[in-house]
């Protein structure tokens, strides 16, 4: 700044851009400082640690204090005593205004230690970050896209960011990081926790509100913050597109709401785009605030459905699909909805109510959204391709596999490989992803093993191409259900260990708690009798009802009945599977029904002889279930189980002729569990009625 002032800036002066000193303490006393008096004894007591530490004792010093008291000057103090000895010295600011930007203060350090100068081209920014990165760091070509990443400078070709996840490359950022600073880490001027990629660190908090900010009447401060933000606008616009918060908060402080919420919903969108969950609802939320500060009218209602929108998706994200905020947000959104040019732009606005009531365990109300989705399409081919992927979705879960079938093949062709793949940036799901995986279910269920593990494999592999970490869950935890049906225990434990560890990371307790849920049916069935299984299918089941969810809920408490059945506990079984069935009757789920009935029948008939009796109807109940659904494999499993008790019951030929029209009917599959069982089984009959 020439001739820079403190309060204000005259019309003969002109902001020409940040400076270079590390904080505003050191801004303020370029000049010199006075000298320090009465504290002596704090500065002694700094001194004899700063002795300790040299002797290899190793010392941390924490300051603390109201603003203004003189901490800063104290440090500087302390540092002006070290002239003489040989130490390296480091600050790190920290700034209100970039509460959302964890690394902020790395950044600005590294910018300050490279020397890089605002109007230096991305070429020599590069170049800057190399010279200084070569002191330290072992590999350049793998660090330096990540720190050039870090401060916003693009790298194209000369060090192009490779394509992973967000949090893959937030893990390798800190890594470079890790190794730039190895100098800071070794002089214990920094502080590290733990091992990266999950270690934390602490720094010097050197920003405080100054008293010449809070002397200020609240009107001139308004009007600075909103000087501020103008100017960054129109003489920054690296910062406009790289750090919207900053505006964001400078407008939201100058008491300019309409262009506060709009920089705070770019902030939002942009953590979105980077997968930081909790910053984007902070932001949003912010966002939300400044809109009701606007007078009542379609600019108001267009700014809120638009946040809310957005909100609603980062929910979805962050705390479940069926979170009860989600669906505050996008029922708040759909009120709205008369700001909307054209009907097909309330798609997405319904995809969020339909999900939330879907995951929620309300299939049909969301057939009934999914309903008024189709009426809004007006021909537009994307809002088609939602609409019956969604169509597809909720017949799945009706048990409805051939009207789920049907729209499937009216999907899949709408759905463009290069422009579609960004509509993730307006629904929290991919349209292909969501059609895959689910297709990979109903698949087996309807007796085509195959080829549900060829397309659980296509969905894996588009995983990958998309590269979002909700994504990668859902393709690890929902889509190993394809692995569960045909019991290959090993693959789908790993699908669940790797779902599991990015959902930990980045932050999805939905997805945690469904693949714990999973993770507790693969260890009783991997022959765990002992109460773990049970514990963590209680526990999964509590966390997975704390996120809002109910879908598929009917089906884990059967799978916890046939575990707590393995163990002796019949009674408790039967109460499961009891609430089980009432909540298909309550609600609609039907898609896991028969098999609900089948493992019924095997509790009942595992609990005695004297219970076969009870165990029959169910059976019966499986099957009929299943040939309305014309769901091969569940009938396949049932007439199986059937066919066993009938043979206890000395009814071999009746068994026999239950159970080889059903297997005569598969194509594939043979080397499958089930196929093995059922062919095995057809054996022993065929040797009793020769």
């Amino acid at each position: 700044m020439r001739n820079p002032v403190r309060a204000s800036i005259p019309p003969d002066r002109q902001v020409l851009g940040p400076s270079n000193v590390e904080s505003r303490f050191e801004a303020q006393h370029q000049a010199g400082t006075s000298p320090l008096l009465g504290r002596e004894e704090e500065l002694e007591l700094l001194l004899r640690r700063w002795g300790q530490a040299k002797r290899g004792e190793g010392r941390v010093v924490l300051i603390t204090g109201e603003p203004g008291i003189g901490k800063s000057r104290i440090v500087r103090a302390l540092r002006d005593q070290l002239t003489s000895d040989p130490h390296t010295s480091h600050s790190y600011v920290c700034s209100p205004h970039h509460q959302s930007s964890a690394l902020y203060p790395h950044a600005m350090q590294l910018t300050r230690a490279a020397g890089i100068e605002r109007d230096d081209s991305a070429g020599v920014r590069l170049d800057k970050i190399k010279t200084l990165l070569a002191q330290s760091s072992g590999d350049l070509d793998q660090d330096i896209p990540f720190i050039a990443a870090l401060l916003s400078i693009p790298g194209g070709d000369r060090y192009p960011l490779p394509q992973m996840t967000p949090q893959h490359r937030k893990e390798r950022t800190l890594s470079a990081l890790s190794a730039a600073l190895a100098q800071l880490a070794a002089a214990e001027l920094i502080f590290q926790r733990g091992v990266p990629p999950d270690a934390t660190y602490q720094f010097k908090h050197a920003l405080v509100q100054d008293a010449a900010y809070t002397s200020l009447v609240r009107s001139r401060r308004q009007q600075l913050h909103g000087q501020i933000a103008k100017a960054l606008e129109q003489q920054f616009p690296e910062v406009v597109a790289s750090e919207p918060e900053v505006l964001a908060h400078h407008f939201t402080q100058g008491d300019l709401p309409e262009l506060a919420s709009l920089h705070w919903l770019a902030a939002g969108r942009a953590s979105l785009s980077k997968f930081a969950l909790s910053e984007v609802v902070h932001q949003l939320r912010l966002g939300l605030g400044q809109i009701e500060l606007l007078a009542h009218g379609a600019t108001r209602d267009r700014k809120e459905l638009d946040t809310q929108l957005c909100l609603g998706n980062a929910i979805v994200q962050s705390k479940g699909v069926a979170a009860p905020e989600a669906d505050l947000a996008f029922n708040r959104a759909y009120a709205l909805r008369t700001m909307l040019s054209r009907s097909t732009e309330l798609i997405p606005v319904l995809f969020g109510i339909l999900i939330n009531s879907l995951i929620g365990g309300q299939p049909r109300r969301a057939l009934e959204i999914a309903q008024e989705m189709v009426s809004s399409t007006q021909g537009d081919r994307q809002a088609e391709l939602v609409a019956n992927t969604m169509l597809m979705d909720v017949h799945f879960w009706l048990g409805n596999f051939e009207r789920a079938d049907h729209y499937l093949s009216r999907a899949m062709p709408l759905y463009n490989d290069e422009s579609d793949i960004h509509l993730i940036k307006s629904y929290p799901f991919d349209m292909k992803m969501v059609n895959l995986i689910y297709v990979s279910h109903f698949q087996w269920m309807m007796g085509y093993p195959e080829r549900a593990l060829r397309t659980k494999a296509d969905a894996d592999a588009w995983a990958k191409r998309l590269n979002n970490p909700f994504m990668f869950a859902f393709a690890d935890i929902w889509g190993s259900g394809v692995f569960h049906y045909a019991g290959r225990l090993d693959e789908h434990r790993q699908q669940l260990q790797d779902g599991i560890e990015i959902s930990k990371r980045i932050g999805m307790p939905f997805w945690v708690a469904q693949a714990e849920m999973w993770s507790a049916w693969n260890q009783a069935s991997a022959g765990d009798r002992s109460i773990e299984p049970i514990a963590l299918f209680k526990g999964a089941l509590t966390q997975y009802a704390g996120t809002g969810s109910g879908a598929i809920v009917p089906y884990f408490r059967a799978l916890h009945a046939d575990a707590l059945s393995k163990r002796g506990d019949t009674s408790s079984a039967l109460e499961l599977l009891q609430t089980a069935l009432d909540g298909i009757e309550a609600h609609g789920e039907a898609v896991h029904a028969a098999e609900i009935h089948r493992i019924r029948a095997v509790v009942l008939a595992r609990d005695g002889v004297e219970r076969y009796d009870e165990a029959e109807p169910d059976f019966i109940k499986a099957l009929a279930v299943a040939r309305s659904q014309r769901a091969k494999a569940w009938e396949l499993r049932s007439a199986t189980g059937y066919g066993q008790l009938l043979k206890e019951l000395g009814r071999a030929s009746e068994a026999r002729d239950l159970l080889k029209p059903v297997y005569d009917w598969f194509t594939e599959g043979f080397d499958t569990k089930d196929l093995k069982e059922a062919r095995t089984l057809l054996a022993v009959l065929s040797a009793a009625n020769a």
